[in-house]
């Protein structure tokens, strides 16, 4: 096999210099399989991410941490629930993204406003965790949305007026 490797290097450089081919010219065996190098580089982005996830015990060391001391009186008692459904849907959301941990810290700081303004106890229709909040105000604020665009695409005109915006939410 040393035999054979040494012949297709001695023919290889003889081709070379007849056919006056440049160096780097047609060393297939030195470069990768371009799929096999995709496909790698994706697995190992894969890992990364999931490397990078919260786990089980590091959700509920979060959960720990951000709803101590948060039974004190009966009235954040009440909000309490509320609360940690809010955490857990959020952290379930927020385990996906790259930048979890700086959506973690706007998030704890939005909430830690919210708290401070709370001056009544959840009434019945309020006893909503966030994503249930903003699922809601999404709906709606999406169908206005769609009337708005729905709008503009049929008309030609690209001067848009508050007035008119207006009347179409409101129809």
């Amino acid at each position: 096999t040393i035999d054979a490797i040494d012949r297709e290097i001695f023919w290889e450089e003889k081709l070379k210099k007849e056919w006056k081919i440049p160096d780097g010219v047609g060393q297939v065996y030195d470069i990768p399989n371009k799929e096999t190098a995709m496909l790698f580089g994706k697995a190992e982005e894969l890992a990364w991410r999931q490397g990078g996830e919260w786990e089980t015990e590091e959700l509920s060391q979060l959960k720990e941490m951000l709803s101590f001391k948060r039974t004190v009186d009966a009235f954040d008692r009440r909000y309490l629930p509320i609360d940690m459904k809010s955490l857990e849907e959020f952290l379930q959301e927020a385990n996906k993204c790259d930048q979890r941990m700086e959506h973690l810290e706007k998030w704890i700081v939005r909430k830690e406003r919210e708290i401070k303004a709370r001056v009544n106890l959840p009434s019945g229709e309020l006893k909503r965790s966030d994503h249930e909040v903003f699922k809601k105000v999404e709906e709606n604020d999406s169908k206005k949305r769609k009337k708005v665009l729905e709008h503009f695409a049929k008309n030609s005109d690209n001067e848009i007026k508050k007035s008119t915006i207006d009347n179409i939410v409101n129809k």
